[in-house]
């Protein structure tokens, strides 16, 4: 698990990811607008990390996660999102997602926001609840959301 700050080769791969994962619910999105989502940063928020496979000739991308700062659905305050987590249909069953969530927390607790050690991380998932639920995520509520319901959840940390 690398930072897109140090490979920021695979920006344009995942600026195609992102738009063909979750362009249904942003339509009006181009490649330049997913582009927004990358985030070039090794300490501090917002980051994006990769996960590459490597081979004796080459690496490939594999995956994504991304930790950022956004508002919080419960009560409009910022805080720390895990977004963009995503492994492509042919990778999966390798545990590429578990070793990026693990990541992420690892990251999480060593960095601050606001001057203050990082207290909880929130997701949105349409389908990994349970997977996230494994590393200590836990479901606050199903709101709709772009379409469809959704499962917000928080992690302490």
């Amino acid at each position: 698990i690398v930072f897109l700050a140090d490979y920021p080769e695979y920006a344009d791969q995942l600026a195609q990811w992102f738009k063909d994962q979750w362009g249904q619910y942003h339509p009006e999105r181009d490649l330049t607008a997913w582009s927004i989502d990358l985030h070039f940063n090794r300490d501090k928020l917002p980051l994006t990390l990769l996960a590459l496979e490597e081979t004796t000739h080459n690496k490939t991308l594999v995956g994504t996660a991304t930790l950022c700062i956004d508002k919080s659905y419960v009560d409009e305050t910022e805080t720390v999102w895990l977004k963009r987590t995503y492994v492509p249909p042919e990778e999966r069953g390798k545990n590429i997602s578990v070793e990026l969530i693990k990541a992420c927390i690892i990251i999480a607790e060593n960095l601050q926001h606001a001057g203050e050690p990082i207290q909880e991380i929130m997701l949105l998932t349409r389908s990994a609840n349970m997977l996230y639920k494994k590393f200590g995520w836990v479901e606050l509520e199903k709101p709709y959301y772009l379409g469809g319901p959704v499962m917000l959840m928080t992690r302490k940390i």
